[in-house]
This record gives C-alpha cells, sequence and structure tokens, in this order.
C-alpha cells in the first residue's frame, strides 16, 4: 500500500514538473517573436491621417518568426537612398503578445525604392511622424528626422505580403 502511495505521488510531481515547464517554454517564446504586426503606409493619395493601418498580421506566427530572425541577423550598415528615390515608406508595430496582453512592442519603418531595394530599421515612432497629411517635402523631412543611415539591406520584400504597389 506504501509503494503505491509513493508511486503515485511520483506520478503526480513528474505530471506536474513537466506541464509546468512546458508553459514556461511557450510563455518565453511567445516572447522571442512577435504575436502581431500592424502594417502602416505614408500615403500621398489619402486624406487620412498618415500613416495610415493598411493591414495587420496575427495568424501566421512562423512567418513571423521566420521574418524576426531575418531582421535581427542583418547588421545595420546601409545607407538608403534620397527621399526622391524611395518609393514607399512604412511603419511596422510588431507586438509580443503573452495570453492576449501585450508586453512590448517595438517600432520599425520599412522602405522600398524605386530599384527594388528594401530596407528596414528600428526607431521610436514619436507624435511628430504622425502626420495630417503626406507629401514629397513630408516624406523628405520624415526621412531626414529617421535618418539616412544605420539601415539594415534586405534581400526580398518583407513578409512576401508588403508591395509598393499597395
Amino acid at each position: 500500500m506504501l509503494i503505491r502511495v509513493i508511486v503515485l505521488l511520483t506520478l503526480c510531481s513528474v505530471l506536474l514538473i513537466s506541464c509546468s515547464n512546458s508553459k514556461e517554454t511557450t510563455e518565453s517564446r511567445s516572447l522571442q517573436y512577435p504575436t502581431l504586426v500592424n502594417v502602416s503606409l505614408f500615403r500621398s493619395d489619402s486624406i487620412k491621417p498618415q500613416p495610415e493601418l493598411v493591414d495587420v498580421i496575427s495568424d501566421n506566427a512562423k512567418l513571423l518568426e521566420t521574418e524576426t530572425k531575418e531582421i535581427q541577423n542583418i547588421d545595420p550598415n546601409a545607407n538608403i537612398p534620397t527621399a526622391e528615390q524611395i518609393d514607399s515608406i512604412y511603419y511596422l508595430q510588431f507586438s509580443y503578445e503573452r495570453e492576449g496582453v501585450t508586453e512590448r512592442s517595438e517600432d520599425y519603418v520599412y522602405v522600398s525604392d524605386m530599384d527594388g531595394n528594401y530596407f528596414i530599421k528600428k526607431f521610436k515612432m514619436v507624435p511628430q511622424y504622425s502626420l495630417d497629411k503626406y507629401n514629397a517635402s513630408e516624406k523628405k523631412l520624415l526621412l531626414q528626422n529617421i535618418g539616412y543611415n544605420d539601415w539594415k539591406p534586405l534581400t526580398s520584400p518583407l513578409l512576401n505580403i508588403l508591395s509598393p504597389a499597395r
């Protein structure tokens, strides 16, 4: 009888330990990669405040993980072209959630130029980057404030859903 109780307690202990470890691993993993990306675009053909939210990506965790790893592994050594050569400017907000609550977020600016090159840079979104209207002079000022150096070059469009034609 004593042996049965000891075996039962041992099994319960092992079960509890294994469950708590897997939960901890899942939780720490969920903060390692974003669970949600808000995609906003600076558009000159819109009457809405800029940047304008154009997409929310939340249903493809593996894709977000892959793209985040790519961004983290690139050295920020590129300079982007001048404002006149930039075709599109996106604002990306990566949110890291645990149990539906955003623990932290990261802001990125992502640009494509007229030659089909892509660049990304981590930055801090501040109110001066939110605009009532967006035009060529605002684009130039925006890029000057963010800075033309320390960008990460990308070999292909980010997330394969962001397109300069959007």
